[in-house]
């Protein structure tokens, strides 16, 4: 993600990336942007998100989810950020990401290709409109995920089942 970020950046000075994350490669992204001098591009780095509302404030001020995970159960944080009303580019390695996303409808599906990640990410630099229509589909479509929904859904097959 921060190569990609980096590529896109040097194209596109509006692009800001938050980081929420803490891991072994930290190191070797915090060279990668030092190199690239893209230091301005970059908001903030969180680790250690200890309540929701930290959360909340990462929602609530990013536009775009790029989750390129290569291994992952759910995926949580695609159903929340677009519950959140964010769009959202995922590996097809998240289930939810698989689940929730419609490539291309609300939001952008991949197979962590470098390229195509970034194409993915340009499509949403240049096109604001785009991320606002992406994301107010998939909040739709989360809210399908939601557990009101579902306990809803029961219910109804359960009535069905019943009478």
């Amino acid at each position: 993600l921060v190569k990609c970020f980096c590529k896109l950046y040097k194209k596109y000075k509006n692009v800001r990336l938050i980081i929420c994350a803490e891991g072994e490669l930290r190191p070797e992204c915090e060279k990668m942007i030092k190199d690239y001098h893209i230091e301005e591009g970059i908001i903030r780095w969180m680790t250690n998100i200890a309540k929701w509302e930290d959360i909340n404030e990462i929602y609530r001020i990013s536009h775009v989810l790029v989750f390129p995970t290569k291994f992952c159960g759910w995926g949580l944080v695609v159903a929340e950020a677009m519950a959140s009303g964010m769009a959202v580019i995922s590996s097809k390695y998240s289930v939810a990401g698989v689940e929730l996303i419609e490539h291309g409808v609300t939001g952008y599906l991949t197979e962590l290709d470098e390229n195509e990640l970034i194409h993915y990410m340009e499509k949403y630099a240049v096109n604001p409109e785009l991320v606002r229509i992406h994301g107010i589909r998939g909040r739709e479509k989360a809210k399908k995920y939601s557990l009101e929904y579902k306990a809803r859904e029961l219910i109804s097959i359960l009535e069905k089942e019943l009478n």
